[in-house]
């Protein structure tokens, strides 16, 4: 470097950084690879999204199992009160006769049901009384439903199926299998019943 000291300041300037131009170049870098580890990397904001993914994700798990927890509590609730207990879904009240393999009116020859299968004096069964829409027929339950029959009078109740229908004749609700009548107590007709699902 010249010791002129004439020369004017920018060219001093202009001289020092041609005489430095590699300390000024790494300086330069090492400001740019602190500039650069301060930014979030893409693996790491990935990493952070994941792990929060997976954090809602477990909540998300804790709150089914809580959920079915509950379920699960509601269901073995219900199924372990006694019949009686249960709300009913459905009731209905009225008259109900018999009908027995002696004395079907209205029953084929072979005393099959609505349900395909022969009338049993001994099974606990009803045939509901069908009520007519258009000239459809109507059930209060549907066949192969498990219904609860109670007696109105006496409170004496006992669970039977669906099994048949009939037309309704003089305001009944139901018919009910000897089976049935016996259980709850229907020894005279008509007999003043509640049916309940």
């Amino acid at each position: 470097m010249k010791n002129d000291f004439n020369e004017p300041r920018s060219f001093w300037i202009k001289r020092w950084f041609e005489d430095n131009w590699q300390l000024i170049a790494v300086v330069g870098l090492i400001a740019l690879l602190l500039w650069i580890m301060t930014l979030p990397t893409e693996p790491d904001s990935q990493l952070k999204k994941l792990e929060s993914m997976s954090q809602q994700l477990e909540k998300i798990r804790t709150q089914n199992d809580e959920m079915i927890k509950v379920l699960n509590d509601i269901k073995t609730q219900s199924q372990s009160k006694p019949l009686s207990q249960q709300a009913p879904k459905k009731t209905i009240s009225g008259n109900a006769s018999t009908y027995s393999e002696q004395g079907c009116l209205g029953c084929d020859k072979d005393r099959i049901m609505a349900n395909g299968q022969p009338l049993d004096d001994d099974r606990r069964t009803v045939a509901i009384a069908c009520r007519y829409d258009n000239g459809r027929c109507r059930l209060a339950f549907g066949l192969g439903t498990e219904v609860k029959i109670i007696n109105a009078k006496t409170g004496v109740a006992a669970v039977a199926t669906a099994t048949d229908t009939f037309g309704g004749i003089h305001g009944r609700i139901a018919d009910l299998s000897l089976a049935t009548a016996q259980a709850v107590g229907c020894t005279g007709t008509p007999c003043a019943i509640n049916i309940t699902q």
